[in-house]
């Protein structure tokens, strides 16, 4: 069965399989009953593929914004060859308000400056 994506009829809320999100601590099995390490521990990521499909941009576009630091991912970075970045719900929300920036004609430059407010820890500075 094939979705309208490409993807084997998976969606984003998929807890185990091939298009995550992934637990990172315990087993598929403990995910959200409190058993294992505890649901408040859980720690879930996205992997490249999945993030690119929620954002709406291509891998490469994914993987040179992870490499130059533009939104990196906060689950797992990538360490060295072989390893998968994961990223988190906030990252892919990031990952999509870049590419509607983008969409619009904002430089990136510009959208940079941007994205660091965004930044986990930033808030604060909102705040008068």
């Amino acid at each position: 069965m094939s979705s309208a994506d490409g993807t084997a009829g998976s969606s984003l809320g998929r807890v185990s399989g091939e298009n995550g999100p992934y637990p990172l601590h315990g087993s598929v099995g403990d995910f959200g009953t409190g058993a294992g390490t505890g649901a408040a521990d859980e720690v879930i990521g996205y992997r490249g593929p999945t993030a690119c499909a929620a954002a709406g941009i291509t891998y490469r576009q994914l993987d040179y914004w992870a490499r130059t630091g533009l939104v990196e991912p906060s689950v797992r970075p990538a360490y060295g060859s072989g390893t998968q970045r994961l990223y988190s719900f906030r990252d892919v929300v990031v990952l999509k308000i870049v590419k509607r920036f983008l969409d619009t004609g904002v430089a990136l430059q510009n959208i940079r400056a941007a994205v660091q407010h965004l930044r986990p820890g930033a808030s604060a500075t909102w705040s008068g």
